[in-house]
Order: C-alpha cells, then sequence, then structure tokens
C-alpha cells in the first residue's frame, strides 16, 4: 500500500483557527473490547504512545497491575502506567502491537509517540500544504 494522505483539523476559536493538528482516527483493541478515537494526534515530540485514563477504563487495562513509569513533557512530570495495546488506523488493514503510557491529563485522547508508531508507519509531515501522509513501513 501506498502513501495516504490526510489534512490538518483545526481547532476553531471564534470562526478562525487557532492551531492545526495532525489527527487520524485509531481503533484501540485490548481482550475482547475495542474503541474507536478520531482524534489522536500524531506527535513527533512524544516518545511513547499515551492514552487518558478514561480510555483505559474503557478498555478494561487493570493498572494495578501494570508497570508505574512518569511520564514527562510539555505539561510536567505525570504519573503513569506502562502496558501493550493493539492499534489500527483507519484506512490501513493492519493491527500491531504497541507499548503505551496511560495518564490522567492529556491535551487530546491519545498522542501517538515514536516508540511504536514512527517504527510502523512513515510519515511526511507537510504543514505548508495542511496535509501529512502516512505509509506503512515493510
Amino acid at each position: 500500500m501506498g502513501w495516504i494522505k490526510y489534512s490538518y483539523q483545526g481547532q476553531w476559536n471564534n470562526d478562525r483557527i487557532i492551531y492545526d493538528k495532525p489527527l487520524i482516527e485509531v481503533e484501540f483493541i485490548h481482550g475482547n473490547k475495542h474503541i474507536k478515537v478520531a482524534e489522536c494526534l500524531i506527535d513527533s515530540g512524544c516518545h511513547t504512545t499515551h492514552i487518558n485514563a478514561e480510555l483505559a477504563e474503557y478498555l478494561g487495562i487493570n493498572m494495578d497491575v501494570c508497570e508505574k513509569v512518569k511520564s514527562v513533557g510539555v505539561g510536567g512530570v505525570n504519573d503513569g502506567f506502562k502496558t501493550n495495546i493493539h492499534l489500527r488506523l483507519k484506512d490501513f488493514d493492519c493491527t500491531f502491537e504497541s507499548p503505551v503510557v496511560v495518564v490522567k491529563a492529556l491535551p487530546v485522547p491519545v498522542l501517538l509517540g515514536q516508540n511504536n508508531f514512527f517504527d510502523e508507519f512513515a510519515i511526511k509531515f507537510e504543514k505548508h500544504n495542511n496535509t501529512f501522509e502516512l505509509k506503512k513501513v515493510d
């Protein structure tokens, strides 16, 4: 499969865009539960994919058995829990396992980070065209 092109999604304030984000829909799978999340931010500055605690609860992730970790980012240092789940991207017919860190506060429901997402997909950010492209790595 070749490159698939997407448009940046705008955040609006009083009828004008205040910023655009490279967002994509991802299905998250854990055990027999799954859910599609439309606003997953591709974040080249994030090392490991992060999901919010509400999503983890819905998927039935037991944080009592997860490894405790610290998540350091723009928002400071947060306590988190590390586990593995499966992801499937919109427009791609494949599922892959990825480490994720569960935290309580995120600016979006999901941050797709470098540690596994960027290994599974080649990414071209073309902000000047307001687009980004993804291609599954062979």
